[in-house]
């Protein structure tokens, strides 16, 4: 969890893929990083332009790839191609066997039971919930600087309690 947490920490830019099953986990990852740290992208496949986001890769890039049973091979080849632009691989799933396992610089398993059951989301949201939350100790500053900016912006922002007036 430590060397997870600094490698996203160090990153000069982090990506989050999770697909089917994955997806919210991914979503709400991705989300929360960007609170904390800003600078991270979701590849959320599909119609996306998985190359785009790939041809900005670059060594001291960090992907946190998820995949649980039934494994997505587009998350298998965008691990792949990352991995061979020297991305270092974060990889988020139940069995050192698992497809993006063989793939990455980390593992992160979580024993649960799989993700599409539901029964297993909740060990997955926990396992993201502490990385989160260890960033946060390790790059005090940092976090409390984009939080600030965070809370700055949310106070600017427009927000119509009330939609249904028709006052814009």
């Amino acid at each position: 969890l430590a060397r997870a947490a600094e490698a996203i920490r160090s990153a000069a830019g982090v990506v989050v893929i999770g697909l089917r099953a994955s997806y919210a986990a991914a979503h709400w990852f991705s989300y929360a990083l960007n609170v904390l740290r800003g600078g991270v992208e979701l590849y959320r496949g599909g119609s996306e332009d998985g190359q785009l986001l790939l041809s900005r890769l670059e060594p001291d890039w960090t992907v946190v790839a998820l995949s649980f049973p039934r494994y997505m091979r587009e998350t298998l080849d965008f691990v792949r191609e990352a991995k061979r632009r020297r991305a270092r691989i974060i990889a988020i799933t139940d069995h050192e066997l698992a497809p993006i396992a063989l793939q990455a610089d980390l593992l992160l398993k979580v024993e649960a039971p799989p993700p599409e059951s539901l029964r297993g989301m909740p060990a997955v949201f926990s396992l993201l919930g502490a990385l989160a939350g260890y960033l946060s100790v390790i790059d005090r500053e940092r976090v409390g600087r984009r939080l600030d900016e965070y809370r700055q912006a949310r106070e600017y922002s427009f927000y119509f309690a009330d939609s249904g007036s028709g006052e814009s």
